[in-house]
């Protein structure tokens, strides 16, 4: 027989746990909460009584997966204050190019392409082709760098790209004495009112020496102030991003995506506890030091010490829990979600208060609702990653299709829905075989999802029924969530207590049911 068999303990979802509510002092009302900015959480391991690197606004990390995460989704998730995962079943040339794609988009303070007076228009024009468009604004310094010192200022509505393509920058730019300029500033209000005042789009930020520090654009300042969570590198201002390697390639892919400007790495295989895995995440720390490395995925204590030792910054729980995974169906691997978090969680505290070294954990599938992500929380994720959530919006890399549904009744119904699979099904497979190791059966499926339009709403709705929770809980932080809160375990009478029962509903579609997607 088997060497352990579990019957007392059996594994555990999400769905099967309530949280209590305690009692919610001055510190943990819902506005409180908000003000404090409470869903702040840690994504890379600390010491004790040190301050984490890399903290996310919000605890979201969108799924390395084809039908979820492009670099619209990655900018639009930075916005809300989470982190985007690019997606590693592709060339590796493919996958470094969208990372940075996300690294040339910026938010407030903005480092941008610079130009010396010796450069003739030709060049300027060729920079504009270069990227498409996407800028066409360029501070010009004594000596060309992004550092020398301000002399004048180049837009698009200085020259004439044919005209005036063999005269110098210095013939057709604006000049110091007549722009508007920012000194030593270091804050966007700040910027953002001469803006205002001085009635102009741009605004060059210069030292008490004169040398340029940053550009402040409107239409990005106007695109941070309506995201205050943005989650942008303190220094750059470029949004952070993740990307994905798996235990194959990743001698050639890590170097790529570091060199393209990742900020996380995430290793990506839906079982981490093995030597192919602690040899990935070994090569990533030994010679990128300075990049964090998520390891994962693992369900258990012993997978969750396995990724420490390798040198994994942070750890992602689950396996075989996604909405779109088949790995339980096809091999009886795997384990509930809920049970996966509260042993690695155990671990993950056990080794804080032995080592002194806290790891965060992130929950990587078993996530259907937004009360799952709240018990997540309470059963010690720190962060939760999601594919079917993030899959429905608009951000996401699908096309939107209209499909005919026929009620029960046999009314005919259209639906605007997004296409989703799984990163172990065939259709993700194809661009190389093999990807598991293996191309005999898949260990995804492919399905849809309902389209929500924009994710903003949605997320923000998201964030309002955690922050509630913690609330009713009386936590006024995720850390206080893990410390503080009670879990119950339900019945199955329980279960559907929690849910609207016993009423005729006046939807035509039930919010509590899946079964029509």
């Amino acid at each position: 027989m088997a060497g352990e068999v579990r019957i007392e303990r059996p594994s555990m979802a999400l769905s099967e746990f309530l949280l209590l509510p305690g009692k919610t002092s001055e510190d943990s009302t819902i506005e409180k909460i908000i003000a404090n900015n409470g869903l702040r959480t840690p994504l890379v391991k600390y010491e004790r009584g040190e301050k984490p690197a890399l903290m996310l606004n919000r605890p979201f990390l969108s799924a390395a997966m084809q039908a979820v995460t492009g670099p619209k989704m990655c900018i639009a998730l930075a916005d809300r204050g989470g982190l985007g995962v690019i997606y590693r079943s592709q060339p590796v040339e493919l996958q470094a190019a969208m990372v940075e794609e996300v690294k040339s988009t910026k938010a407030g303070f903005v480092k941008t392409d610079t130009f010396s007076p010796e450069h003739t228009i030709a060049d300027v024009v060729a920079r504009v082709d270069e990227v498409e468009g996407k800028y066409s604004t360029f501070p010009i310094t004594d000596d060309g760098t992004p550092n020398g010192r301000l002399v004048g200022l180049l837009t698009r509505n200085d020259y004439d790209r044919d005209d005036h393509r063999n005269l110098k920058v210095k013939e057709r730019m604006v000049p110091l004495d007549k722009l508007v300029v920012g000194i030593g500033i270091t804050d966007l209000k700040s910027a953002n009112r001469i803006l205002k005042e001085r009635h102009v789009g741009n605004l060059p930020i210069i030292d008490n020496d004169g040398r340029l520090m940053y550009m402040v654009f409107k239409k990005d300042l106007d695109r941070h102030m309506d995201n205050p969570h943005q989650l942008t590198d303190p220094d750059s201002k470029q949004y952070l991003v993740g990307a994905a390697f798996d235990t194959h390639d990743f001698e050639e892919r890590v170097p790529a995506l570091v060199d393209a400007g990742v900020d996380v790495l995430f290793l990506d295989t839906s079982d981490a506890y093995t030597h192919f895995a602690d040899k990935a995440i070994r090569f990533a720390v030994k010679n990128f030091e300075g990049i964090p490395v998520v390891g994962g995925n693992i369900v258990t204590k012993e997978g969750f010490a396995a990724m420490v030792k390798a040198g994994a910054s942070a750890v992602k729980v689950g396996m075989s829990s996604g909405s779109i995974c088949s790995t339980r169906q096809q091999k009886g691997v795997g384990r509930g979600q809920a049970s996966a978090l509260i042993d690695v969680a155990e671990e993950r505290d056990s080794y804080f208060k032995t080592h002194g070294t806290y790891v965060p954990i992130i929950a990587d599938g078993g996530i259907v609702s937004d009360t799952d992500i709240i018990i997540a929380l309470a059963l010690g994720a720190d962060a939760v990653m999601m594919g079917r959530y993030f899959a429905q919006f608009e951000e996401s890399p699908t096309d939107v299709i209209r499909k005919r549904f026929e009620l029960p009744n046999g009314i005919p119904v259209l639906f605007n829905l997004k296409p989703y699979w799984g990163e172990g099904s065939r259709k993700a497979q194809l661009w190389r075989e093999g990807r598991y190791g293996h191309s005999t059966f898949e260990e995804g499926i492919e399905g849809f999802v309902p389209y929500l339009g924009p994710m903003k709403a949605t997320v923000e709705q998201t964030v309002d029924k955690i922050v509630a929770a913690m609330s009713n809980a009386g936590c006024a932080t995720i850390r206080q969530l893990h410390e503080k809160a009670v879990v119950e375990r339900m019945s199955e009478s329980a279960i559907t207590e929690t849910k609207p029962h016993d009423i005729v509903s006046m939807n035509l579609f039930n919010p509590y049911s899946s079964s029509i997607f």
